[in-house]
């Protein structure tokens, strides 16, 4: 079997590659175009975590809405995301249902690590650290892992804390994590990558 240039430039995981390296030959450390299309994703959960902010805030640590909340609050992130990968898709390197348990696993921590007596809800901050680091892994993607495990070690460090506003302070340090790295996934101004939400065209042949 030969390799020759003709059949390397039609090899989709080499124009993946491709795709991943600066100008400098270095790899983008936001990854391929299609893995920072998952900046929306991340920006959705920041919104979600800061939306949590103002719930914690106003009903306290104990309140029955927290898991409730959560519950509802992935559900529309989920929403947005289907309709968001539908136009911009993500890199999707393993089969589909490894993502849907991924999904299955978070719905399910979340309400249930919310629901426990006395904990504060801190589980549900942890069920979604982790689940971002599965979805990290299945995008072969650094950043959104690093990001999952941050929030996920955020909630571990809530567990021996005796904070009086411990879900306002994660809600805040989870929306930053996640504001942060969904900025860097879109890329800073005058940075190459700040188009990487445009649809990419297809080159004639």
């Amino acid at each position: 079997m030969s390799f020759d240039g003709s059949r390397r430039s039609h090899d989709p995981g080499a124009a993946e590659v491709n795709a991943e390296m600066t100008a400098s030959g270095s790899r983008d450390v936001r990854g391929s175009p299609a893995e920072r299309h998952n900046w929306a994703l991340l920006a959705a959960v920041s919104v979600v975590s800061f939306g949590g902010a103002i719930v914690y805030g106003g009903a306290g640590d104990r309140s029955a809405a927290i898991p409730v909340y959560f519950v509802a609050a992935s559900v529309a992130v989920g929403a947005f995301s289907y309709a968001w990968f539908r136009r911009y898709p993500p890199a999707l390197r393993t089969p589909g249902w490894c993502y849907i348990a991924v999904v299955l696993a978070l719905e399910i921590g979340a309400y249930l690590g919310g629901s426990i007596d006395d904990s504060r809800a801190v589980g549900a901050w942890i069920a979604v650290g982790l689940a971002f680091v599965a979805y990290g892994a299945l995008e072969r993607s650094a950043l959104i892992s690093l990001t999952g495990g941050l929030a996920a070690l955020l909630a571990v460090a809530g567990l021996w804390s005796d904070a009086r506003a411990l879900g306002l302070l994660l809600e805040i340090g989870t929306g930053t994590v996640f504001g942060l790295a969904a900025w860097r996934l879109r890329g800073a101004p005058g940075e190459r990558g700040i188009d990487a939400c445009a649809p990419r065209e297809r080159s004639p042949r």
